[in-house]
């Protein structure tokens, strides 16, 4: 658990180096860890097979855990602010999250907050021991994400700026140029329209047909998503208020968050994100879309929240019926013609493609079941 796992399908994207497991180490040497790490073993399979039961096995070693670091944290301050007490708070905030324990998980991440700021802050750590730190600003960002709230931890603070500028250079070296609109590139803000760019970027990168040969350590890989991530939600916050004259930005920034999401999948778990799925839902639903540009974006905010937050069988029941709309309004009758549109957007085929196509056959099949009998 040295960094958060990646949706399963990027292997082609990702170099895993020789550098040694930070984490796993601590397991070796920290009992409080080692413990933690058992219970979080048993919470991944749980997680797995979607059920909410922890066995007794898993919490005799969470409640280990907890004792031992509470013992440290009485003690001396050297001891209650080391970077294994750190680390194992930080495994108990992921070990929440993953059995969907959303409050427990925020009280230990203020526990978090708390040993940043007395060892110097988040800069610090990141100087310091920049795998714990990374694994901070993860847990933020899931946060703010799942709340609609801000991050706790700066943009400025998170590193990955230089991986970053170097992907840019490799993505205009391929003349790999963004295939969306004009239009819609010149009348998004610029911080959004930076975003927009940078996925784009991520895009390119780990698509299933890519030549380019690049390819990212995982460390540095990470670093990259968080930084995009923490950018997007300083744009606008999920719960922000919506203005009518912010349609495209509104679907655009949607869109982003998640094809995020999907990039940041906790384990092989689907995300559970229910403040985005929501304002999917709400802007889909409660709004018109008349321009063409806007009808695209929607179309593409579908296909892209079906493969990452819109994962419910229920979600169906209006998404095939918006979608067949939709297609009709723009002339899209056959997968190329949606895939073509979808691609006018960051659009990872990747991880994404066999839910958009399972999702397109099933709007084929409304429409022939809807077609009258001749």
């Amino acid at each position: 658990m040295n960094v958060a796992p990646y949706s399963p399908e990027l292997p082609k994207t990702i170099i895993h180096g020789n550098k040694p497991r930070l984490f796993l180490q601590y397991a070796f040497i920290d009992e409080a860890f080692f413990h933690c790490v058992v219970a979080m073993s048993v919470a991944a399979s749980v997680s797995l097979s979607m059920t909410g039961q922890e066995t007794i096995e898993a919490l005799c070693h969470l409640s280990r855990s907890l004792r031992l670091v509470n013992q440290r944290l009485a003690g001396d301050g050297d001891n209650a602010l080391s970077d294994t007490t750190l680390a194992v708070v930080i495994a108990m905030t992921q070990h929440e999250r993953l059995l969907g324990y959303h409050q427990h998980a925020l009280i230990h991440f203020e526990g978090v907050q708390r040993i940043i700021t007395l060892r110097g802050g988040i800069s610090i750590l990141v100087s310091d021991c920049p795998g714990i730190a990374q694994k901070a600003f993860r847990a933020d960002l899931d946060f703010a994400l799942q709340l609609g709230a801000p991050t706790k931890f700066s943009t400025q603070c998170v590193p990955g700026k230089a991986t970053l500028g170097w992907l840019r250079e490799k993505y205009r070296g391929a003349r790999a140029y963004p295939p969306c609109t004009l239009d819609l590139i010149a009348c998004i803000g610029e911080n959004l329209r930076s975003v927009l760019e940078d996925c784009y970027i991520l895009a390119w990168l780990v698509n299933d047909d890519a030549v380019h040969g690049v390819r990212v350590d995982e460390y540095d890989f990470h670093d990259v998503l968080l930084l995009v991530g923490y950018r997007l939600l300083e744009v606008r916050l999920l719960n922000a208020p919506t203005e009518m004259n912010e349609k495209s930005e509104i679907l655009l920034h949607l869109g982003l968050a998640a094809l995020m999401t999907k990039f940041f999948a906790l384990g092989l778990k689907p995300p559970n994100v229910d403040l985005l799925n929501h304002c999917i839902v709400l802007v889909s639903l409660e709004q018109h879309y008349n321009a063409r540009e806007e009808q695209e974006l929607l179309l593409w905010l579908l296909f892209t929240g079906k493969a990452s937050v819109l994962t419910g069988v229920d979600e169906d029941i209006w998404l095939v019926p918006k979608i067949s709309r939709i297609a009709t309004q723009l002339g899209l009758s056959t997968w190329d013609h949606v895939s073509q549109t979808l691609q006018k957007f960051p659009w990872v085929g990747t991880f994404s493609n066999d839910a958009a196509q399972t999702l397109w056959n099933q709007t084929i099949s409304l429409d022939l079941f809807d077609r009258p009998l001749v």
